[in-house]
């Protein structure tokens, strides 16, 4: 008892060493920045004091930055760190009107919002108004020291430094009695291990038929392989610094991806390997969860699973690629353990073994949801059509194979309810880690619109299925009509083989309905029209509907289908190569407007070694003969219809014209005069520099910040 005893203070002992040398080494080495989110009417020397209890503000306590005439963050490092308990900001050495958007505090990765709205005191400040888009502060136009007293909140960091020094104990403490828990059962975990690859061979899963069918993929995607294309939010994503913002899209596994694996995501080839690997892989695990043999049927069917018009939507944005990619191989790989697991709770190992199994399901499915979230609707249709094609299989007990159908759909409903919820428990502990909210998440479903009217919505998602399953160029810009034709060939497939058991025809259309309308259960959350690239499951439904055709009885209805089924192919690359020739043809053409801005601005003359801030009026149209959808297509300059300079800024830093930033929206109307001055781009006097800032008339119609 006594050597258990002395064990146990001596693990706590070293323990608590650990803590402690944490907790100096944070202290010492860890720095705290003071950030503010601003937009200037006036450049000067901005200055932040810091100071602690009982101390007085002095210089050797600030930190001094240059503040700009546009929106910028400012960022102050606070040497005194843990003890810092006031802070003093003064935005400038003159009068002037700022617009504070936020402020907050940098610390061992997190980051603590400070309190704007209530400042610690004023001076020399003429007003400190709160608005819609931040505060509005204007110093005095006799000011020489207008100042802002901030009240950090240092606990704060104190208590978050004091969790950081714990953690790693509390992660010891857990692996070790995990260890102990598990080590008498490593050997099975290893065996378990073992055999689930054996099984996987066995299974038909090879090396060789996943060569085969990344060549396919390869082949039919090579265009994107061998160029280097960019779409509307690569710009920004190339310049991202930090990924934080896939945080607070409840998309914190991109996050994680683009943090480690890729922390530059907009580049050629790379991104669009990974997802070939990935849907090939997932393609795969795909026709072995339907129980299908790697027969002709598969391959022939393969091109509409990779090629779909849907793909060019999502891959079209470099930086969705590499986390959609593994976040489809996740889901597929929950759908394949799903189908392959025996749910049985009969003996202590088998229940054990069920627990695991849907353990290792649920962490994939949030896995998944956090790549991105529409895939979570391709669990749901994949596992409604493997149950749809084992009720239309030939079958001697076909009311057992019904209510075993029933049965199994809730299983897989309920499995995948747990992943969402360890998806939305995971995704509650990175937005509090990084501050966030959820925004955008609640902005973007809105439940209410169907309680509101849920008539209205219903008949948009039938309207949404029908325009689809039709091929219709309102959603493709190109008549797909082999895909109505594939979809009405399916759907009598099925009546016929269901036929004539009542039950089992019922039974065959309810599942054969779910999946059909599987993808668009995002329009019912939603209550309107979301985009194309949202449809992940759609190409999956569209394969499974060839599937159905192909296994038909009579050899000319197999010839007919097939026939069919190549066709749906041939449209769909041919519809895939339209997108890629728009936006071939902008990406080129904004590149030499780009040029020659950027030649008219340095007639203007400036610094190529400072920043550039520019303003944009209007747009410039652009159009040829190939089809535009959803950004596909559209050139940069286009989208400052809505206002968005800093789209137009990053693309020439982008290309490499130096470091050119976009004007703040809050001083983009006092320009607007200006620019009613100017003539229309391409004429002469389109550019024109006006307080160091450098004015680009695109067209005639304003844009909203000029209207």
């Amino acid at each position: 008892m006594s050597d258990i005893l002395a064990r146990i203070i001596k693990i706590s002992a070293s323990l608590a060493a650990i803590t402690v040398a944490l907790w100096f080494a944070f202290s010492l080495y860890g720095q705290v920045v003071f950030v503010v989110d601003v937009t200037s009417d006036t450049k000067s020397v901005s200055q932040l004091f810091f100071k602690g209890d009982g101390e007085e503000y002095s210089q050797i306590m600030s930190a001094t930055l240059i503040i700009n005439v546009e929106r910028q963050e400012l960022a102050y490092k606070v040497g005194a760190g843990l003890s810092c308990t006031a802070l003093r900001w003064d935005p400038a050495t003159k009068g002037g009107m700022f617009i504070i958007h936020g402020a907050w505090i940098e610390y061992l990765g997190r980051r603590f919002y400070i309190d704007i709205k209530r400042p610690a005191g004023i001076d020399q400040i003429k007003s400190y108004v709160a608005r819609p888009g931040g505060i509005v502060v204007t110093a005095k136009a006799t000011a020489t020291d207008p100042q802002i007293h901030f009240d950090p909140r240092i606990h704060r960091l104190i208590a978050w430094q004091l969790a950081l020094s714990a953690l790693p104990v509390l992660i010891i403490g857990v692996v070790v009695c995990l260890l102990h828990f598990f080590r008498s059962r490593l050997e099975e975990f290893e065996q378990a291990g073992v055999r689930l690859f054996q099984n996987l061979l066995d299974d038909g899963l090879t090396l060789k038929r996943f060569g085969v069918f990344l060549a396919m993929a390869m082949a039919i995607n090579l265009y994107s392989l061998a160029n280097f294309t960019l779409s509307t939010d690569d710009e920004l994503a190339a310049l991202r610094l930090n990924p934080v913002g896939w945080v607070a899209q409840g998309r914190w596994f991109t996050y994680l991806v683009e943090k480690f694996l890729l922390p530059q995501p907009v580049l050629p080839y790379l991104p669009e390997l990974i997802f070939n690997v990935t849907i090939a892989f997932s393609y795969m695990l795909i026709v072995r969860g339907h129980n299908l043999s790697f027969n002709w049927r598969v391959y022939l069917a393969f091109p509409i699973f990779c090629t779909f018009p849907t793909w060019p939507f999502l891959s079209g944005f470099c930086a969705n690629l590499p986390s959609a990619g593994l976040g489809l191989l996740f889901i597929s790989l929950a759908f394949y353990i799903f189908v392959r697991s025996n749910y049985s709770f009969t003996n202590a190992a088998s229940a054990r073994w069920t627990i695991l199994s849907i353990a290792v399901q649920s962490l994939l499915i949030a896995m998944a949801f956090a790549a991105y979230q529409s895939l979570f609707l391709l669990y749901v249709a994949a596992g409604s059509g493997a149950i749809l094609l084992r009720l239309i299989a030939p079958d001697e007990q076909p009311d057992v194979h019904v209510k075993l159908a029933f049965s199994t759909f809730i299983r897989l409903m309920l499995t995948g309810l747990l992943g969402f919820m360890l998806y939305l428990a995971i995704n509650f502990l990175f937005q509090r880690f990084f501050a966030t909210g959820s925004e955008y998440i609640a902005g973007f479903f809105r439940p209410d619109h169907f309680f509101n009217d849920p008539s209205r919505v219903l008949k948009l998602v039938l309207s949404e299925a029908l325009t689809f399953y039709s091929g219709s160029a309102r959603k493709f810009s190109d008549n797909l009509t082999a895909v109505m034709a594939l979809s009405v060939a399916a759907c009598a497939c099925v009546v016929l083989k269901s036929l004539p058991q009542p039950k089992k025809l019922l039974s065959s259309l309810f599942f054969f309905s779910a999946t059909l309308l599987a993808p668009f259960a995002l329009t019912l959350a939603v209550g309107g029209v979301v985009p194309s690239r949202t449809f992940v499951s759609l190409p999956y439904v569209v394969w499974l509907l060839a599937i159905v055709t192909l296994t038909a009885k009579r050899a000319s209805a197999i010839f007919i289908c097939a026939a069919i089924v190549i066709a749906v192919t041939f449209q769909s690359i041919r519809t895939t190569s339209q997108y890629a020739a728009a936006s071939s043809i902008t990406l080129a053409r904004d590149k030499v407007l780009a040029a020659d801005i950027y030649r008219r601005m340095a007639e203007l003359g400036f610094d190529p070694k400072q920043q550039l801030v520019i303003d944009v009026f209007g747009i410039s149209e652009f159009n040829n003969i190939f089809p535009r959808r959803e950004g596909l297509g559209s050139s940069f300059f286009e989208w400052n219809q809505v206002g968005n300079v800093r789209r137009i800024g990053s693309l020439l830093t982008m290309l490499g014209y130096g470091n050119v930033k976009g004007l703040g929206n809050d001083l983009r109307p006092k320009y607007t005069d200006a620019f009613k001055k100017m003539r229309p781009w391409p004429a002469v006097g389109s550019v024109a520099k006006v307080d160091g800032v450098f004015l680009i008339k695109l067209g005639d119609t304003p844009d909203k910040m000029h209207e």
